[in-house]
């Protein structure tokens, strides 16, 4: 009796670990991607899909031979994750951005200054600042702060990335797990055949939840991390750039001055 209770709170432990991990975005992400991946490739080669596996009559048998096709369609997947995905998001955030930078749609939601100048100097009162930024510093001191914020900031680029294209992958495969036609309903048709009427409305607007996520992640301005020491740097050589512009304007012959774009270019060079 003491060996069995002695081992509940390890079983309990693991069990609880396991659902901690499931619950991250990257592992949940992750896991339904490939339940959809199984699923369309189930469908494609043997009529017969998830679905029918849990609620019908599959045509393929739980055997050998499905875990050999799983191990194989599990393999499939990684290869797709691992590398089509990153040149899928290269390829679709390049089709994105242009569009949504474009005159016509830019001043909707970005700022109506001169190029940003205006949304740079907020950031940087807020103390924070381009991670390009934070990396020069850390190469030119070689201080360990500078040195962890640029590791963090190596580390949190490549953890957006991942997202992403987790995102961008759930959302492709949902949206051909419900408009491709198989021998049989796939998971997303047959869940929404389950759910009855405005089923597919409903798979729809969860499917659209990545494509949304997708967008934010593709048009996010992540490239900002907080360091109060450099941003107050930054500011006060802007500081001096604005008095030495009065001077150099108070000196100058009348008719000519220092335009907005000048100024402009001359906070972007300090930004970054």
């Amino acid at each position: 009796m003491a060996d069995k209770t002695s081992e509940d709170p390890t079983k309990i432990s693991g069990l609880l670990s396991i659902l901690e991990k499931s619950v991250e975005i990257h592992v949940a992400l992750i896991i339904y991607c490939f339940l959809l991946f199984f699923d369309i490739c189930l469908e494609l080669f043997d009529h017969s899909g998830v679905y029918d596996l849990a609620f019908g009559e599959p045509n393929v048998r739980i055997t050998a031979v499905l875990a050999i096709k799983f191990v194989v369609i599990f393999v499939i997947f990684s290869i797709f994750i691992s590398i089509f995905m990153p040149t899928i998001a290269v390829l679709t955030e390049g089709l994105i951005r242009p569009i949504a930078y474009s005159r016509p749609v830019t001043w909707l939601w970005m700022p109506g200054d001169d190029g940003g100048v205006r949304h740079i100097h907020e950031m940087w009162l807020l103390g924070n600042v381009y991670s390009s930024t934070i990396e020069e510093k850390a190469h030119e001191t070689k201080e360990q702060y500078y040195l962890d914020l640029a590791k963090d900031a190596e580390q949190r680029d490549s953890d957006y990335q991942r997202t992403t294209r987790l995102f961008i992958a759930a959302f492709g495969l949902s949206a051909y797990n419900i408009l491709g036609h198989f021998g049989s309903l796939s998971l997303l048709q047959g869940i929404a055949v389950k759910i009855g009427e405005y089923g597919y409305i409903y798979v729809w607007m969860f499917t659209c939840v990545f494509l949304v996520h997708s967008l934010k992640l593709l048009l996010r301005d992540s490239d900002w991390m907080y360091c109060p020491s450099i941003a107050n740097e930054l500011l006060d050589k802007l500081h001096k750039n604005e008095e030495e512009r009065r001077r150099f304007q108070m000196m100058r012959p009348v008719g000519r001055s220092l335009s907005g774009s000048d100024l402009g270019d001359k906070w972007r060079r300090g930004s970054k």
